[in-house]
């Protein structure tokens, strides 16, 4: 407990600021580890920024055994996208952001081919 006492009080003026001047709209970063644990069960991790912080984060084993790093970017496109959905539609209610398209930022190139249906050369 101690311990703890003394985290929160060396780290009293750590926060995060969320600022208009940094607003560029609703965005989003996730990723995965392929087969990350001794049974290859895949982590899922993901964070939603507005206004130049973060408002939403996750990170949690994926329901299923994925065979190759691309499935298991897909499955975390998946999980991110499902709260994507309910989260831009508070936005849009309380009128915070205008109607328009997220980016998320994924970084496995054959992931983000297939969620978009790009077909390679």
């Amino acid at each position: 407990m101690k311990g703890i006492f003394r985290y929160l009080k060396g780290t009293q003026n750590a926060c995060i600021t969320y600022s208009a001047d940094l607003n560029e709209g609703l965005f989003a970063y996730c990723d995965s580890d392929s087969g990350g644990d001794e049974a290859g069960e895949s982590t899922t991790g993901y964070v939603i920024v507005y206004g130049g912080a973060p408002i939403h984060w996750r990170s949690l084993k994926q329901p299923l055994v994925t065979l190759s790093s691309t499935e298991a970017e897909l499955v975390s496109l998946c999980t991110l996208v499902k709260d994507l959905i309910w989260l831009r539609e508070l936005v849009f209610e309380l009128d915070l952001i205008p109607k328009g398209p997220t980016t998320i930022y994924c970084d496995n190139e054959s992931a983000i081919k297939l969620a978009t249906n790009e077909k390679s050369v």
